[in-house]
């Protein structure tokens, strides 16, 4: 009988062990899994593939107008990336899918010291826009523009959507012969 007490035992006490070995590795490989998603440099849309069409207000197409993307994964990139392109005959523009590689890790990071920096958690992450400018061009409406450094931008479209494709129509005012911008104010004489 006291045998097969001993016996009985072993036997759980060689259980016990048998369960925290397998609870020991489970926990192990469940560390080295996350750990890996964290520093695992992930691929991210930062700005969507971009189609802008670009109209007067009579909803003519306009040819030969130049529309700047500006894209950047604010978490990650000090800096935005921008380029400028003009529109074709049919008044299009096409932006390729802009993407970054980051871990996760970086990602959250970068993210809290921008909104330890702005105060504001809309400081992380990706953000993309599409601008339209040109002379002789102002926009619609005055909410529509900012205009810098002597550039007539005429109207903006932002998106902080992660999105693979987006579609975009902007559309112009014609300005008096000499004028552009915002209220057609800025004298192209004036340079």
């Amino acid at each position: 009988m006291a045998l097969l007490l001993a016996e009985a035992h072993n036997s759980a006490r060689m259980e016990r062990n048998t369960r925290r070995r397998w609870l020991r590795r489970a926990g192990v490989a469940t560390a080295v899994v996350l750990m890996g998603m964290l520093f695992y440099p992930a691929e991210q849309i930062v700005a969507p593939r971009w189609e802008v069409t670009v109209i007067d207000d009579k909803g003519a197409r306009l040819a030969g107008i130049n529309v700047r993307e500006t894209w950047q994964q604010a978490s990650v990139e000090k800096f935005a990336h921008d380029e400028v392109a003009k529109t074709d005959r049919a008044g299009k523009v096409r932006f390729p899918k802009r993407t970054i590689q980051a871990s996760l890790i970086s990602r959250l990071t970068g993210c809290w010291y921008e909104a330890r920096q702005h105060r504001s958690w809309d400081a992380c992450g990706p953000r993309s826009s599409v601008w339209a400018f040109g002379q002789g061009f102002g926009p619609l409406d005055a909410n529509d523009v900012s205009e810098t450094q002597g550039l007539y931008i005429v109207r903006e479209l932002q998106t902080d959507l992660v999105v693979e494709q987006q579609s975009s129509m902007i559309t112009l005012h014609h300005c008096p012969a000499g004028r552009s911008g915002t209220g057609c104010s800025i004298s192209e004489t004036y340079r």
